[in-house]
């Protein structure tokens, strides 16, 4: 019940919900990136009417989910450290992970799936509403402002790509 609930408050108040969450040691963040993708592969085997799709998907995503939030908390671990805030790198991908809470939209778009703009804006709202919860989560972690947690997010990966491009 209390994994429900959580989820609930990434939705609705995210900065308490770290700030509580950033006083005590759990890894509620992690076990939320685990469930929910695995809520999506089990939809997503269910509109396929095939159990092996069902099970690759259900695999695929919590590998893809949990592979991506321990990328995005390497790139933000090197780049608070090299703006000199202290916070752990387990604590940061627990907090961002709690993100994850967010795939129970996509399950909605799938339901409208017939409606290929709609399903689009759904996947594209639910990435920027994840990206501004991870700066929160940043933020809480770190307490550099969200400037800063914006910078660490993807603002210095936006740069350097900018950098590499203008150099080709």
């Amino acid at each position: 019940m209390d994994l429900f609930i959580t989820s609930g408050k990434v939705i609705t108040s995210a900065d308490e919900l770290f700030y509580l969450k950033n006083q005590e040691s759990d890894n509620m963040g992690v076990i939320i990136s685990i469930i929910f993708p695995a809520l999506l592969g089990i939809i997503i085997g269910l509109l396929t009417f095939n159990p092996v799709i069902a099970i690759g998907a259900i695999v695929s995503l919590i590998v893809i989910t949990l592979f991506s939030n321990f990328i995005n908390t390497i790139f933000i671990y090197i780049f608070t450290h090299l703006l000199k805030a202290e916070g752990g790198f387990f604590k940061t991908f627990n907090m961002i992970s709690y993100a994850s809470a967010l795939d129970i939209f996509i399950i909605v778009a799938f339901a409208l799936a017939q409606f290929r703009v709609v399903f689009l804006l759904f996947v594209i709202l639910v990435g920027i509403w994840k990206a501004i919860i991870q700066i929160a989560a940043v933020n809480t972690v770190y307490d550099i402002g969200y400037v800063r947690s914006f910078l660490c997010y993807s603002g210095f990966l936006a740069i350097i790509a900018i950098i590499i491009l203008g150099l080709i």
